[in-house]
């Protein structure tokens, strides 16, 4: 079914590249310029490439002043750029740069993959009544590592990590042709050759005193601007998933695929009522905390989106999507629900293997936010389909 992406909030699809600042992009005033090798390369001549090499070994703005003293300025960013972005920021302190996603052909893109993986999550927590908690045991979650005994030699269990893929199987199946996810098949978002904002994006973390960044772990992210728009295709294959019913009706009973039996508005309606809880559920922990101005605005960011709710026709969804969604997002946070029986030792425990340290004092979970210098949210898109 054919429909429309637009975002709401930046979105940041990284692909894994990280560039650094004065060796891999520079800055300009409300610009940054991804370096071009082969324009560098026009500008300082071949036969001084060990000149460049130098200046990148050395560090600091020796780049830069290489290229001024080859008579490059600042204003001519294009000269030595593959491509400019928009700078937010710009009294940024960050050294790094992250890349987005971008297909060689069509640019900028979210992948379907990544649309897909927020509506599963959604779909997950549409099956955590209690009913369905109360058949699930704590160590559903638990995988045990093990250690040789000294004494005895035999394998004992020591720590735990904690994993989802037993509950994941129970909901979706237990292997790829058993998938009930594999009837909804959704296709990547394009973009094409926009110009892609840069936000420093920081660590908002809760301390004993009160909520701030952390310090020296920002950095830049290229994102897509809010208010882009993208077509996309998301289809529920009612004829592959019939033909599978009726071949193996108890493989595929309606408890399982009540997310795709009702079609696309009765899935908008399971992601619908998954984002706005999820919000509701950050705003209301986080309204009495002593928060920052960027936490602030966070907050009513928050706020904003959660009212575009009320405007929403039954063929419209509002996600999030990309990298600085968090944990609550991702997961949805069920462990706490009320059904899940989950002893306090136990709940510790998995907190400190999701939180790499014991933050058991403190109260709130999670205990970052992952929001721009001016607290800005990531990742929020309105997908509407026609008919």
């Amino acid at each position: 079914m054919k429909a429309t992406l637009t975002t709401l909030t930046p979105v940041h699809i990284g692909n894994g590249t990280t560039y650094n600042k004065n060796i891999d992009f520079i800055q300009s005033g409300k610009n940054i310029g991804i370096v071009d090798e082969e324009k560098v390369l026009q500008i300082i001549g071949e036969e001084n490439i060990h000149q460049w090499v130098a200046s990148i070994n050395k560090g600091g703005d020796a780049f830069i002043l290489l290229l001024k003293q080859r008579g490059w300025t600042e204003d001519k960013l294009d000269a030595i750029s593959s491509r400019i972005d928009n700078l937010i920021n710009l009294n940024n302190k960050s050294t790094q740069l992250k890349e987005i996603y971008r297909t060689p052909i069509k640019g900028i893109t979210i992948p379907g993959s990544s649309i897909k993986g927020s509506i599963k999550t959604a779909v997950l927590n549409s099956f955590m009544s209690n009913e369905f908690l109360a058949n699930t045991a704590v160590n559903d979650l638990k995988k045990w590592k093990e250690k040789k005994d000294p004494n005895t030699g035999k394998l004992i269990p020591t720590n735990v990590k904690w994993s989802d893929a037993k509950i994941d199987k129970k909901i979706f199946g237990q292997n790829a042709n058993e998938k009930s996810t594999r009837f909804l098949k959704v296709f990547d978002a394009h973009f094409g050759e926009i110009q892609a904002n840069v936000y420093e994006m920081q660590i908002l973390d809760a301390f004993h005193d009160g909520w701030r960044f952390k310090q020296g772990q920002q950095v830049l992210l290229e994102a897509i601007p809010s208010g882009s728009i993208a077509d996309i295709d998301i289809t529920i294959d009612t004829l592959l998933l019939n033909k599978n019913r009726q071949l193996n009706p108890s493989l595929w009973s309606n408890d399982k695929m009540h997310f795709l039996l009702n079609g696309i508005n009765g899935l908008c309606k399971i992601v619908n009522d998954f984002t706005k809880s999820l919000i509701k559920y950050d705003y209301n922990s986080l309204k009495e905390e002593s928060l920052s101005d960027a936490g602030i605005t966070m907050l009513n960011n928050a706020v904003e989106i959660h009212k575009i709710f009320k405007t929403l026709g039954e063929n419209e969804m509002i996600l999030r999507v990309g990298g600085n969604s968090g944990y609550l997002f991702t997961t949805g946070q069920w462990v706490e629900n009320k059904g899940f029986e989950i002893s306090p030792e136990d709940f510790q425990n998995l907190r400190k293997n999701i939180q790499k340290r014991d933050y058991s004092d403190m109260d709130i979970w999670p205990k970052t936010r992952k929001i721009s210098t001016d607290g800005q949210v990531f990742g929020f898109v309105k997908i509407k389909f026609h008919d």
